[in-house]
């Protein structure tokens, strides 16, 4: 049987793809800050971040409060809008970003599948945006963005449009069904807004550990 560290050693990372983490919401729901919960022993998103390192060569976290993120030996940049909506934090990070395509996820996504993040990417063809659809529609926080799409969220943003969805509806999108993608790549998807969800996540993973999803190189607690 192939062990987690086999996998971290021969895992193919795509070399042209920024991973953007989205790290800049409020977490009123949550009490707390979200990307700093604990998760199995370490801040969430040092979670995120390290299973997004399997796939990527670079990792960016865009927030609002850059100093509360700087010691996760990533570049962290502040959001460049004051407005709070992800459609600012995706801006500020193709902004930054120096790769024609860049992964946008939130920092909530502790079940964060590199395998997905490859399949999205093969499907990037020409579209500007690649996004899956679970049972609750697209899921805008979770998709393939190409640096072009810049300059429409900047002016969208300037008009005052802050839902990503609407923004969306001005690029070329490709939206993936995932009704026959295995249970492992859909929890990709599950983020966390709610202690309630936070409890029930941590819990979720007692049922992940000891699948055969680890040799796809999806780790739950790294």
């Amino acid at each position: 049987m192939e062990h987690k560290s086999d996998v971290k050693e021969t895992m193919r990372k795509i070399h042209d793809l920024t991973a953007i983490v989205l790290a800049g919401g409020q977490s009123s729901r949550m009490g707390q800050n979200k990307a700093l919960l604990d998760w199995h022993g370490k801040p969430l998103i040092r979670h995120v971040i390290d299973n997004l390192k399997l796939v990527v060569e670079s990792v960016i976290v865009v927030t609002k409060e850059p100093d509360n993120f700087c010691f996760f030996g990533v570049p962290c940049f502040k959001d460049l809008d004051s407005a709070s909506s992800p459609a600012v934090g995706i801006m500020t990070g193709l902004c930054h970003s120096s790769t024609e395509f860049n992964f946008i996820l939130g920092c909530d996504a502790p079940f964060i599948n590199t395998v997905t993040v490859e399949r999205l990417y093969k499907e990037r063809e020409d579209y500007d945006v690649v996004v899956p659809a679970s049972d609750y529609g697209i899921e805008p926080l979770f998709g393939i963005y190409r640096i072009r799409c810049l300059p429409v969220f900047e002016e969208c943003l300037q008009r005052g449009v802050l839902a990503v969805r609407q923004i969306l509806k001005n690029l070329k999108i490709k939206v993936l069904p995932t009704d026959s993608w295995a249970q492992e790549e859909k929890m990709s998807f599950l983020n966390m807004n709610t202690p309630a969800e936070y409890d029930s996540a941590k819990q979720s993973t007692a049922k992940i550990n000891g699948s055969n999803v680890l040799r796809k190189g999806y780790d739950v607690t790294n």
